[in-house]
């Protein structure tokens, strides 16, 4: 309805403004002529202004209905016979997520037609335990605070992702506080409603030390690895093991920066000494 409103109201001004100008026309030769007075001039300039401001209401309302102008009163006729179309165009780049509308459905203003995402950036919202709420204040005090997300669609790979919110207040139900981190998604990998795991990077005071957690091996209660000596030879060396993460161990004693340790095959090396430990051939 608001479309033939629009095409009527258009088709109207556009006669009309034909029609001032044939008489601004008209009335020009007139007073060149001395027939006419300059009040009749100056009444048909005046119309035709008005009818130029109409026309361009017009015009415009159909733009915003996303109606190119049609060339002729022909064109807007046959516009009128058929059904007309509304072209809706999303304010942003994007996706569409959903759709609610179907055709032939009866669509009105606070109808919600479609859900458009903008996917190049994506947020993950985590929960903090109250008991790290305080390391993670600290933690975005001192800069910026990194985040580290998995999921098991990609696995293997890593997204790094940025805490840039963390909420004001507890939940009651699960005591924890919101946290928002926001993630670069260029490739279109990371979708909404995926199950992450997420890790909060914190600063530490001083550099750690850390190896592949696939290093680290246990024997009877003793924590060890297995050093490189000499290429192809390796020793048993027992560590002291601190923080561990999904793909990394903190070590605290027992191991040097710059030394090699075993990570793939670390196993099958610990399965050999015990053989020999339990005299196996």
């Amino acid at each position: 309805m608001e479309m033939r409103e629009a095409l009527l109201s258009f088709s109207k001004a556009t006669v009309l403004l034909e029609l001032a100008r044939k008489r601004l026309e008209r009335e020009t030769g007139l007073v060149e002529r001395k027939i006419s007075t300059q009040q009749d001039l100056l009444d048909a300039e005046e119309r035709h202004e008005g009818a130029k401001i109409e026309h361009e209401v017009a015009l415009k309302r159909l733009a915003l209905l996303g109606v190119e102008e049609p060339r002729s009163l022909e064109a807007v006729s046959e516009l009128n016979s058929k059904r007309p179309l509304l072209s809706v165009r999303s304010p942003l780049d994007g996706v569409v997520m959903e759709a609610h509308v179907i055709p032939g459905e009866l669509i009105t203003p606070d109808k919600e037609l479609v859900t458009v995402a903008d996917l190049s950036d994506v947020w993950l919202w985590i929960d903090i335990y109250e008991h790290d709420i305080s390391a993670v204040l600290d933690g975005k005090r001192r800069g910026s605070l990194g985040a580290c997300v998995r999921t098991g669609a990609f696995p293997g790979r890593d997204f790094s992702g940025t805490v840039d919110y963390i909420a004001d207040s507890v939940s009651e139900e699960t005591r924890t506080v919101k946290a928002r981190v926001t993630l670069a998604n260029a490739e279109g990998l990371l979708r909404p409603g995926m199950f992450v795991s997420c890790d909060v990077l914190l600063p530490g005071a001083e550099p750690r030390l850390l190896i592949p957690r696939d290093a680290l091996l246990r024997d009877e209660g003793v924590t060890f690895v297995f050093k490189e000596l000499n290429p192809g030879m390796f020793v048993r060396q027992g560590i002291l093991a601190g923080k561990s993460h999904e793909t990394e161990v903190e070590v605290l004693g027992g191991l040097s920066e710059g030394e090699r340790v075993v990570a793939r095959g670390a196993f099958i090396l610990k399965s050999e000494v015990l053989r020999e430990k339990l005299g196996a051939g």
